[in-house]
């Protein structure tokens, strides 16, 4: 009897098992490995992401210090089995999915590629909750909401989106003026979110694609180079507790250009607004 009682746990823990492989994949997921064009699994050679949404599968890839957010996935990624789509032959297919990994088979028509097999099936793998040091810092920054709260004794922190950028600070406060004459507030959505700008102790992510070191008192001041000296600083100007302005030198100190900023407070995280916006924008 008790022996009847395993076979039958271990059935169900099987029959469990292979259910919970036919989920739609949803969240974050890095690229562990793929099938290179001579047939041979290899470790990832890209660090990549797919951003699994119910409505949109988003790219990110991570080079350096720069990251590109992009759509090159058409479909939606549900799950689809390994089997061969019946009107469509080399349609993407996704499997063996579920919250912490999935595969990905797609036609590759690639010509000349150093990994991906020209009129042949790529297979890649993905895994969820896993980044590199420099996605780890891209992925905080894109999935966290901004804080509605500041940080009296280092305001600087948090969640911010330039404006504007203007000649002078005459021209940032006729500006200023011109906007509350005509009623008008700064709004806690950017018109683009690739204009938002998540500032920790740490790092400064840029969400167009770059990070940056990030060397501040807090409240007066930032570098993005470790040198305390004048030349490197930009001296930020309190407007208000939520409006900046940043000052800017270029052409080795000769020109400066004053950034206007605006604190978003409105607990979103950016890929949030990125996703909308691709929601929003057809063909984008």
């Amino acid at each position: 009897m008790k022996r009847t009682i395993l076979i039958i746990l271990a059935f169900t823990m099987s029959l469990a098992s292979v259910v919970a492989q036919t989920e739609n994949p949803r969240g974050v997921y890095k690229l562990k490995s793929l099938i290179d064009k001579t047939g041979l699994e290899i470790n990832a050679p890209f660090d990549q992401y797919k951003v699994c949404t119910d409505s949109v599968t988003l790219m990110v890839s991570v080079h350096g210090k720069n990251f590109l957010i992009e759509k090159n996935d058409k479909d939606t990624y549900n799950y689809t089995g390994e089997e061969p789509d019946a009107t469509d032959s080399t349609k993407t297919r996704i499997f063996d999915s579920n919250a912490e990994h999935f595969t990905l088979k797609w036609w590759s028509r690639n010509s000349n590629h150093m990994f991906f097999p020209k009129n042949d099936w790529c297979t890649e793998y993905y895994v969820a909750t896993r980044y590199s040091d420099m996605g780890k810092i891209v992925f905080d920054a894109l999935m966290t909401p901004a804080s509605t709260e500041v940080d009296k004794k280092a305001p600087i922190y948090g969640t911010w989106y330039v404006v504007d950028v203007f000649d002078d600070m005459v021209d940032v406060k006729k500006f200023i003026k011109e906007q509350k004459k005509e009623g008008k507030t700064f709004s806690d959505t950017p018109a683009n979110p690739n204009d938002i700008i998540v500032i920790t102790p740490e790092h400064m992510v840029h969400i167009g694609g770059r990070v940056y070191e990030f060397f501040s008192d807090g409240k007066t001041y930032f570098n993005n180079v470790k040198d305390t000296s004048a030349e490197f600083r930009n001296k930020i100007t309190w407007l208000n507790p939520d409006l900046i302005t940043v000052s800017v030198t270029r052409n080795n100190g000769k020109f400066t250009d004053y950034q206007l900023w605006h604190r978003i407070k409105s607990n979103v995280a950016p890929m949030s607004r990125i996703v909308h916006q691709y929601n929003s924008s057809r063909g984008f």
